[in-house]
């Protein structure tokens, strides 16, 4: 059999052939693979808004999201139920500057600004100190209800040795945002902030507030520690909420009640 003769510039167009040929293969693949990742990340992006807006009762079925819209820094998406159409919430996205870095959360509230949920999307805090901001503050009182002493037995023991006792209270599912000031107890409020982590528990607090008034645009923001009110009472931390003179909007208040440690 005859030997084919391989010259310069057969090897040339052999090479570019073979070449073209993976760019296609490898084109169809990035398509077909960007398309899959472009699914993933919009479901991900949509059970993550439900989570935090409706989160006993996520079946994407009953709901529709709007379009989402920017206010300030903060990226906001409308919650609405299929069966009417009917505003059910708001999920917002904000961030703020925590101890190891960024840190961004999705807040959910619902029509009168109780807070329903919220998720971590992005931190690099300290594992075991500041990294407990993915759940610290939906804890209930941050006892284990598998194991430790009840509420009673320990109030009794903290009243013998110091004369009182306060149980923890960093549990912000259900705060009336509306209601009055939310800020840490360090800062004057009532929520507790995580152990070791207050930079990061502020930053936590400044980013639910950002979401908030991306939410309600009359309240007011404190910059260093997340205090909120209405425009008005931005200096004495009271809060009010805004009426229209053609009808009184319904202020609902939240009222606190004490979370019992369980055995």
């Amino acid at each position: 059999m005859k030997k084919l003769k391989s010259g310069f510039w057969e090897m040339v167009l052999s090479l570019t052939l073979i070449s073209a040929l993976v760019a296609i293969m490898l084109g169809f693949s990035y398509i077909k693979t960007s398309v899959l990742v472009s699914d993933l990340a919009e479901k991900n992006r949509r059970d993550g808004i439900l989570e935090v807006v409706v989160p006993n009762n996520i079946n994407s079925s009953d709901y529709f999201i709007g379009e989402s819209e920017l206010i300030d820094e903060s990226t906001l998406y409308n919650v609405y139920a299929i069966s009417d159409s009917s505003l059910v919430g708001t999920a917002v996205v904000s961030s703020d500057n925590g101890f190891g870095g960024n840190l961004t959360i999705m807040f959910g509230f619902d029509t009168t600004g109780v807070i329903t949920g919220y998720k971590v999307l992005e931190h690099s805090e300290t594992p075991g100190l500041g990294a407990q901001v993915t759940d610290w503050f939906k804890r209930g009182t941050g006892v284990s209800s598998s194991g430790g002493y009840s509420y009673e037995r320990k109030k009794t023991v903290m009243n013998f040795l110091f004369g009182k006792f306060a149980a923890s209270a960093h549990n912000i599912i259900g705060l009336d945002m509306s209601a009055g000031k939310a800020s840490l107890s360090k800062d004057g409020g009532t929520i507790d902030a995580i152990t070791a982590s207050t930079i990061t528990s502020r930053a936590f607090m400044r980013a639910l507030k950002k979401s908030y008034s991306a939410v309600n645009p009359n309240a007011a923001v404190d910059a260093a520690t997340g205090a909120t009110g209405s425009a008005a009472d931005a200096e004495t931390g009271a809060t009010t909420v805004a009426s229209d003179d053609s009808a009184q909007q319904p202020t609902l208040t939240f009222e606190r009640k004490k979370r019992f440690l369980r055995r």
